[in-house]
C-alpha cells in the first residue's frame, strides 16, 4: 500500500468497490466539457463486466481518502505481455493532490 499526502492511499481494489468506479469516471469526464474532448462527457463508462475481468486479473487499483472512501482508480490491461493503462479517473473533488500521478506510478 502506498501512502500519499493528506492521508490518501493507493491499494488494490476490493470487489465491492468496483460498482463505484463508473460514477467516478462520469464525474471526472465533466472536466472535459469545455475542451476538444467534450465527447467524453457523454461517453458510456467502462462496462462493469470489463472492470470485473480486470479485477480478477489483479489489475484494478484505487486511491482512498483517510476514511477509506474511493477517490480515484486505475485499471490496466495486458496486451502481448505488455501492461497498458486502460482507464484512470479521479473524483474532481479530490483533484490536484497527486492522486492520478500516484496511481500511474503505483500500478
Amino acid at each position: 500500500m502506498k501512502i500519499l499526502k493528506a492521508g490518501y492511499q493507493i491499494r488494490s481494489a476490493r470487489f465491492e468497490e468496483l460498482t463505484l468506479l463508473s460514477a467516478i469516471e462520469l464525474s471526472a469526464a465533466k472536466l472535459f466539457l469545455d475542451t476538444p474532448y467534450s465527447f467524453l462527457v457523454n461517453a458510456a463508462p467502462l462496462p462493469l463486466d470489463v472492470v470485473q475481468q480486470r479485477f480478477k486479473a489483479g489489475q484494478v487499483w484505487v486511491a482512498v481518502d483517510p476514511h477509506d472512501m474511493v477517490a480515484g482508480y486505475a485499471i490496466t490491461q495486458e496486451v502481448d505481455a505488455t501492461l497498458y493503462l486502460q482507464q484512470i479517473d479521479v473524483e474532481p473533488t479530490h483533484g490536484r493532490r497527486g492522486i492520478g500521478s500516484a496511481l500511474v506510478n503505483g500500478t
